[in-house]
This record gives C-alpha cells, structure tokens and sequence, in this order.
C-alpha cells in the first residue's frame, strides 16, 4: 500500500464506529505493519496518535477484532518507541490482565497476547520488573498456564496450539540487555550469592545504585529472583519440559516448545541464583536437569551452557546432570560418521564435549572418564588436513591439555597411544622423513648476525592479534567458524589470573614457544560465556595460553537500523562452515596446532612417571624439524629445542634413544659444511651441540656410566653395537670414554663391525674418526708436517758434473748404466763409502751391479742427494710412485736424513683421500713400515666430506689387508686411549696428594688455635 492510502486507513481507524468496516480497516493495516519491513508505518501509527485508538479497541468483546488488534500491537512492540508510549501512556497492562481473564480458553488470544508480553520485555530490563509491579496477576496467569499445559491429562476445551504455549515460555524468558550485562558481574553474583545463602532480603537500589548501568543489572536480578522463587516459573516450566522430552523421546513432537524451553533455562542460568537448580530439581513431574541429556541433540551448545553457569554456584556433585551429558555426548559422537561427514552439526557436538572439559570439576574419572579415549581417537581419525580439520584438532589437543593436573588422566591419554598421534599431525607439518635438510648455501655471517639469529631469539608474545597477524589472514576467519553465541558480549580480553596454590604455573614456559595464536579460542571460546572466569578460588587454575576472547555474532549489539530486527519468535544460529577453504591451509592454523602439541608434550615430560613413548626418534626429529631451523621456515618460528631437552632430561630415556640414529643425526649437524662464519653452519652447530649436552650430561653421571657399562657387558650383541656405535658422540670425558672402549669391550666390538661387510660398517667408520678426531684428538700429519713454503725441487734432473774425477758406473738389470761420483757418494751414504772404499770387491771396479734398483728412483736419488737440505720440509715435484721408491732405495743405503726428510714431504704435500691407499700398501709391501701409522691417522682425522672418508676407507679395505688394516686402527685407538686414562689417572693421583696435604694443613692449624 502507498504512503498517502495507509494514511488514509489511519484517519479512517480513527472515526469509524462500525464494526464490520472497523475490521476490515485493522486487517488492512495489519498488512502494511510487518515487521521490520513496513517499520515506517509502525512509527506512524505512533506519530497519528493511532496506538491510543487500537488501545481502545482492544477493549471490545468480538473476538475476531481483538486478535487483529493484537496482531498489530504484537509488530508495534518491535519498536522501542511504541512500546514505551503504549504501556507508559495507555496502561495496557490491566487491559491485557483483564483479556486474560475474559478469553482463558481461548487459544489465539492468549498466544497473542503472550507474544505482546515478550516482545515488549526485550526492549528494557524494567518492563518486566513493572509487570510484576503493577500486574503481577499477569506472570500468576502464566505460570498457571503452563502447570496446566504440563499435566497429562488435559480437557479437549483447553487443549492449546504448540504456538500459544511456545510464547507462553518466551514471555517469561528474561530479555538481557547487552550493556547491563557487562556490568552484571559484580553486582548479579552478589546479590545472588547473599540471596542463595541468606534469607533476608538483598540489599535495596540505593544501596548498590551506582549509576543508572548497576541500577537497572540489580533491578533485573531482583526480577529474576522473584520470578524463581515467589512465582515459581522454573518450577512449572520445567514440569513441562519434562513432559515433552519424554514425548519427544517417542514420536519427536514439539521439538520447537523443547528448544525455547532451553533457551529459558539458559537465560535464567546466566544470573547464577543458586534458588533456581532447587527449583528445577523440584518440579511437579521431578528432576528437569536430568532430562536435559535426553534432548541433547536439540540444542547442544545451551544445553551445555546451562550446566556450566550452574556449576559455578552448584554445592553438590549430583546436582548437576554433567556426568550424563559427558555419556550422551560420547554416545552421539561415537555412532556419528564425523569424519565421513563432516558438518557444522559434528562439530557443535565436539565443541560441547570440550566445552564441558574445559572446567576444572568436570575433569575427573567419575565425569569424563571415557571421553579421554574419544578425543584420542577422533583425533587420530582425522587424517587429511583442510582448514576444518586443523580447527577441530586443536580444539581437541588444547582439550587433552587441560587434564594437565590430573597425573592419572594424564597416563591415560598415553595409554590410547597420543604420542603416536601428535607425531601425524606434526607430520602434517615437516614430512615423515627422518632425515634433516641441512644441505643450504654459504652465506656469510655479519657483525651481531648470529647473536640475533633465530637459535637465539624469544620471541616475545604479544596480546594483540594486529600486531602479529600475518598478511592474508584475519582473525575473523576462525571467529565465524565457531559457535555464534555466547551468554555476554564483552570485547575485551580474558582476565589472566594468577595462579591458585593447588596448581602448578607454566610460567616457566619459554617466550618462543607461544605464538599469537597458541590459543585455541575460535573454537573453543566462543561457546562459553565470560562469567566462566568467576571460578570459585578452590577450583580455578591458572591457564596461560589463554588470549582475547572473539566478539560472537549473537552478542553483537545491533545497529539502529536491526536492533530489533529479532523478534522474540525467531532466533536463528549459524552453523555454516563454508568461509572456511579446504585447499590450503592457513599459516596461522599451522602455528597454533604446532603450539598446542608442544605444550601438550611439556606437559608429559612433567610427569612423575617417566613416559616411554617420548623417547621417539620420529618424535624428536619431527620437533627438530619445527625449530624453525629446517623445514620449518616460517616467519613466526617456535623454539622446540628445549622441549626436546626437556624430553631427554631424564635417564630413563637415555638406552631407548642411545639404540636410535637420533643422537647420529644430531652429531651430523655439528659438523660444518663451509666455514665457521657461515651463518646456517653455525646455526647447526649450536643446535646440535645443545642436544649434545644434555646426552653427555646424562652419559657421564653416576647412573649413566652404570647403565651404559652394564649393557655393554651383560647386553645381547644386537644392543653392544648401537651402543658402541653413539657413545663416542656423546661421551665427552677421555677417562669415561677409555673405560667404555677398553674395559667394557667397546673398540673391540667396533673392530668386529669394521672387519664385517655389513650396513653397520659404514657407522663404525664415522663413528671411530668422530672419535679419533674429537674426544681422543689425534694430531693429522699432514697438519704436523708444517713446511716453510720453499720453492719445489724437480727431482728427476740429474746430471753428473763436469768437474768429476773419480766416476763409478752402476748397472741396473736392465743393462741402463747411471754416472756418479765416487767421492759424494761416499760422503753422504755410509753404504756407498764401504761398498767402494772397503773391502768388497766393488771397491776396485768402476762398473758396479745394482739389482731390484730402477733407473729413475736412482737418478731422483742422486739428484736429492745433492739439493736437498735435510732440516727442512721439502716439496719435491715427482709422483708419488717414485717418489716412494726413492724413500725405499735411501733406507736401503742407509740415507736416514734423507729418508726423514723425503717422508715428511710424503706427509705434508702427498698425502691426501686418494692417495693414502697406495701409501699404505706400500708401506705394508716394501716391509718398511713407512707412513703406515701416519696414513691410519690421516685417514680417521682428515676433515673431509662423508662421502669422501667412505670412499677412501673402501680403497683401503679394496688392498687385501683388511686384517692389518684393522689391526693397525684398533692399536692407534687403543695407544691414545691408554695414553689418556693415564694422564687422568696421574692427574687424580696428584689431586688427591694435594686434597691430603691440605686437609693435614687445616688440621695442623684447628690444632693450633685450640
């Protein structure tokens, strides 16, 4: 209808007397006063002084005008305006009262009349105080009502429609206003904690008005109490929700009149009225609460509420329905495909379980006992990762964390096996390989670089979400996801309280392990209402992972233009989960799972049992790999090195893991792969060598040595050899390590997996360098053999002077002959000078016979005689194949300087990875024993690549000599370790004649001054 014909209607209402066009008039405008959609008109009817002439008709007797007439009234009180002027200005409560009275049979009536009554009470928390002021006789009909409608047998003249007896409920549902609210805390709880305890009156207004906000919370407090307790409405109305649960269980009728009942309870729940569970436990048809578990699925998330408002002012466990709750919740979850199906509705009914966890006296044997294995294996269950799923597992494991003071939960979350499902979801995450990814490019260290670095930095935590949130991801992403009510709208952050003296603190949590989003509160938080942190002091508990809680849909206050755009007859919630994206899963989402498992796996490592379950190799090489060092490469990075510190902080962990390639793993970290200031390689090291030292810490204690020592002796050969196979890592100490090796039957073991063609080979190799190199600190020769930098010496260029007199002629077998002269042979070789100037017969020849000599180690030999200076290190330029003969033929002739000096050019310019098998298997055929040590050492010491020190030793093992190859190793080891022991022994021999002498001087001197 136009503008100018619904004002026309309305100057019409006003003088027309007749009664047929007076209905026809009022159905016209009931058309045009929809709410919100004609809200123009409803203000209309206000401005043209038209309430007041409906106020009048409503008085008439015709049945079929009053409730046209109520119909309209009913879309009037939407408006705050109207609502005022009709119950201020035209009294319309005793006409309501007395058209109570009038039609009490009469269904359509009463059911509009209700809906006036609740419609008016959600504009201000007063007007239900004034119907009890001024009509009390109206809340007294009502309550009436309802007993009626809850007995079994109802008269078929009374039998009302399920509309007029869902308003009923409404009407006497208390509207809260969000403002009043806020302030509710304070002055609710304490008038109605003085009123549960006392029975004297609670103090007046004046006593606690402190402005018009505390006036009007307490006035609304004093409302409810009196509607509890003199009118009884939780009382009737939960015999009548009794009677439809029951039918409900039956047929599945009048589920909405079921749902607006749990709304009432929870609206009365909010308050905290200890009067009210007394009411409800002690209706007509018996205990209300109890039924609540029975109509679960209707409306899990208030039914929830309702338990956890009331258990904060509960003084009995059995007053509260929890433990069936926890059981229905169990049940539904268990049949419902939530994995296969995964919808809104599965996860509300996750939600509430963890809800109902999440307070301290919930969490026991007797009321979640069995939800324990659930969690587990819903968790477990979900297996490809979306955005959805991340949500729901870190709903789950924040839940499991809550358990964290109950040792007895704690151990049976480990017996469902949760270690093994942490360690899939952190695989979600780095990747199932064991291996880490350390190979990267040099990059050079600047000045304070590797102070500020990563390994190094707390990340200091921040309570505001702006500052942190990365670029891409809002916080109102997880916010819709979650449920869309909560019982008060406060934008402000959860209180953090201080520890309770019954509690243990995780203040001791490093600042790096948190993250602006390492609480769960988009799932979790959003269900429960802000009066949850009203715990009594015995039971509240410190939570440090607790941040700003979400501002929730269904508390948002609405603008001018919808602030009344709920009618009290609709009330929807969201449960839509489509802003959520499966594809890719958000950076965000990733921290926070991450957070949540590692605070959950500090928690076990705190347990007076020691958890064998920690002691993974999957597990810590997982946590390895989140540091924020490898794969891990996100902007927010999370320290888990302490965490896996703290794992192996205990002794019982250090067999299980000595018998894992972890400790390999980590050793492999701290050797550098380019120089020291590179920033990745220094980085490496510093990870690895922390990790390092708790295995030492642990290795070289009382009962670690003991341990160790009587595995080796007592152990199976299987369990000998991944000992033997990491104790050089860790085993910081020569003396520990000595008795380990020697006494204990270590290198021997060593030995026999070298000498074995096995897998086991490969790890003996890099364990004995490992150990050669940095516990016993073998000298390299190549590093001993330091030369001055002289120019080389070409060796094969010799030529016999012109100035030479006495010349001697040698005849190779070969028949080659080679010049020389007599008189410097003589003088440099004691060999030569008996040979030509004794009495053999060569010394009256001139042509002499050498045999097994060739022509070119001899001229190189000759020609060395005359340059070489033998006080130095010399480079030569030969190859190393004469080179090795000419050092053969100078130890034959009896040349020991030159000899000296020619190995040492070996040792400091020859000597290399691929040289050293020929240098040994020379000096093992040529019986000279030269450079043999020196090449063993060379090979276990050289600072090469793996790769590269396998190859080698494969060369050397490819000779044949594999047993003196061996043999050769084992007797190097064993000289340094010996040598070592003895040092310390020595050095403990001295200690204590120092520790005796001065105990003899402090007594001698006590003596003295007595």
């Amino acid at each position: 209808m136009s503008e100018g014909k619904f004002e026309a209607t309305l100057n019409a209402l006003n003088k027309c007397d007749n009664e047929k066009t007076l209905l026809k008039l009022l159905l016209t405008i009931r058309k045009d006063v929809e709410w919100p959609k004609n809200r123009d008109n409803i203000i209309k009817l206000r401005e043209k002084g038209s309430l007041s002439r409906l106020v009048i008709i409503l008085q008439k007797q015709q049945k079929t005008v009053l409730n046209v007439v109520l119909s309209i009234l009913g879309n009037c009180f939407m408006d705050r305006g109207c609502a005022r002027d009709i119950v201020g200005s035209y009294n319309i409560l005793s006409i309501l009262n007395h058209t109570l009275k009038r039609h009490t049979k009469e269904d359509s009536i009463n059911g509009r009349i209700f809906r006036i009554l609740g419609n008016m009470c959600q504009h201000r928390d007063q007007w239900g105080n004034i119907i009890i002021d001024r009509k009390p006789q109206i809340v007294t009909y009502i309550v009436e009502f309802i007993k009626k409608i809850s007995k079994d047998d109802i008269p078929e003249a009374e039998d009302f429609s399920e509309a007029t007896v869902t308003m009923a409920v409404r009407a006497l549902s208390p509207k809260v206003s969000k403002n009043n609210m806020i302030n509710s805390r304070a002055v609710a709880g304490h008038v109605c904690y003085y009123s549960s305890k006392c029975k004297a009156k609670p103090p007046s207004t004046a006593c606690l008005h402190n402005g018009r906000g505390r006036a009007e919370v307490l006035l609304n407090c004093q409302t409810i109490m009196t509607l509890v307790k003199m009118f009884g409405v939780l009382k009737a109305v939960g015999a009548l929700f009794i009677k439809y649960s029951l039918e409900w269980q039956e047929n599945k009728k009048n589920e909405n009149i079921l749902i607006n009942i749990i709304k009432l309870f929870q609206d009365y729940s909010r308050y905290k009225y200890y009067h009210s569970i007394i009411e409800m436990r002690n209706t007509d048809r018996g205990d209300s609460l109890i039924h609540l578990s029975n109509v679960l699925v209707l409306a899990p998330k208030r039914v929830v509420k309702i338990v956890m408002n009331f258990i904060k002012i509960s003084q009995l466990k059995s007053e509260l329905p929890i433990p069936e709750i926890c059981d229905r919740f169990i049940e539904v979850l268990r049949k419902y495909p939530v994995i296969k199906e995964f919808d809104g509705e599965c996860v509300e009914y996750l939600q509430c379980l963890c809800y109902l966890l999440e307070h301290p006296a919930n969490r026991n044997s007797e009321r979640c006992g069995r939800s324990i294995p659930l969690l587990i294996q819903l968790l477990h269950d979900f297996q490809d990762p979306s955005n959805k799923v991340f949500e729901c597992c870190i709903l789950l494991i924040s839940t499991l964390n809550k358990f964290r003071y109950d040792d007895i939960l704690m151990l049976e979350q480990l017996k469902c096996n949760i270690i093994q499902v942490l360690l899939k979801k952190l695989h979600w995450l780095v990747g199932t390989s064991k291996t880490l990814n350390i190979e990267h490019k040099h990059v050079k260290k600047r000045k304070n670089d590797f102070s500020s670095s990563v390994c190094f930095k707390k990340q200091v935590t921040s309570n505001s979400r702006d500052c942190h949130s990365p670029p891409g991801s809002s916080y109102g992403e997880f916010r819709a996801y979650s449920p869309s009510s909560s019982d008060e709208d406060i934008d402000i952050f959860r209180n953090v309280r201080d520890p309770s003296p019954c509690s243990s603190s995780d203040s001791d949590m490093p600042f790096s392990w948190t993250s602006p989003w390492s609480s769960p509160n988009s799932l979790i938080h959003d269900i429960s209402d802000y009066d949850s942190d009203n715990y009594s002091p015995i039971c509240s508990e410190v939570d440090n992972s607790e941040f700003p809680l979400p501002l929730l849909e269904e508390d948002v206050e609405t603008s001018p233009n919808t602030e009344h755009s709920t009618d009290i007859s609709e009330l929807q919630e969201d449960k839509s989960l489509e802003h959520l994206s499966d594809k890719n899963v958000s950076l965000t989402l990733k921290v926070r799972l991450l957070t949540e498992i590692i605070k959950l796996l500090k928690t076990y490592t705190k347990l007076s049992v020691p958890t064998a379950q920690l002691a993974s190799e999957e597990l810590l090489v997982a946590l390895l790999k989140c540091s924020g060092n490898f794969e891990w490469t996100f902007s927010y990075n999370i320290d888990t090195i302490e965490l896996i510190c703290r794992i192996l902080d205990s002794h019982d962990y250090l067999i299980p893991m000595m018998q894992t390639e972890f400790i390999q793993t980590v050793y492999d970290l701290t050797d550098l792969q380019h120089r020291k200031w590179c920033v990745s390689c220094s980085k490496y090291v510093v990870v690895g060598q922390t990790i390092l030292k708790k295995f030492t810490a642990l290795a070289e204690s009382e009962v670690g040595k003991g341990d160790i020592a009587h595995k080796l002796m007592r152990g199976d050969s299987e369990l000998k050899q991944k000992l033997v196979l990491v104790i050089p890592y860790i085993v910081k100490d020569r003396y520990i390590l000595g008795r380990f090796m020697l006494n204990c039957g270590g290198l021997e073991i060593l030995m026999k997996l070298l000498k074995e063609d096995t897998d086991l080979k490969k790890r003996s190799i890099k364990v004995l360098c490992a150990m050669a190199s940095r516990k016993l600190e073998i000298a390299n020769p190549k590093d001993v053999s330091a030369g001055l930098n002289r120019p080389k010496i070409v060796a094969d260029k010799y030529k016999l002077s012109d100035k030479c007199v006495n010349i001697v002629t040698f005849k190779l077998d070969d028949e080659t002959f080679l010049k020389a002269d007599r008189d410097f042979l003589s003088e440099k070789s004691d060999f030569f000078n008996r040979l030509l100037n004794g009495d053999f017969k060569e010394s009256t020849e001139d042509i002499i016979c050498l045999h097994n000599v060739e022509l070119k180690p001899l001229r190189c030999l000759l020609h060395l005689l005359e340059c070489v200076d033998k006080s130095e290190v010399i480079e030569i330029d030969l190859d190393l194949e004469t080179l090795l003969e000419v050092i053969v033929l100078s130890d034959r002739y009896l040349m020991v300087d030159l000899c000296v000096s020619l190995t040492d050019c070996v040792e400091q310019f020859k000597i290399s990875p691929h040289t050293v098998p020929t240098i040994y298997q020379w000096s093992l055929e040529s019986r000279t024993n030269f450079l043999r040590v020196e090449s063993i050492a060379f090979a276990l010491v050289e600072n090469i690549s793996e790769s590269e020190r396998l190859k080698m030793f494969e060369n050397l093992f490819a000779l044949g000599y594999s047993e003196q190859l061996v043999e050769d190793i084992q007797k190097l080891l064993v000289r340094y370790l010996t040598c070592r022991m003895t040092e310390f022994e020595e050095f403990t021999r001295k200690k204590n004649k120092m520790m005796s002498h001065l105990r003899k001087l402090r007594d001698k001197y006590i003596n003295q001054c007595f």
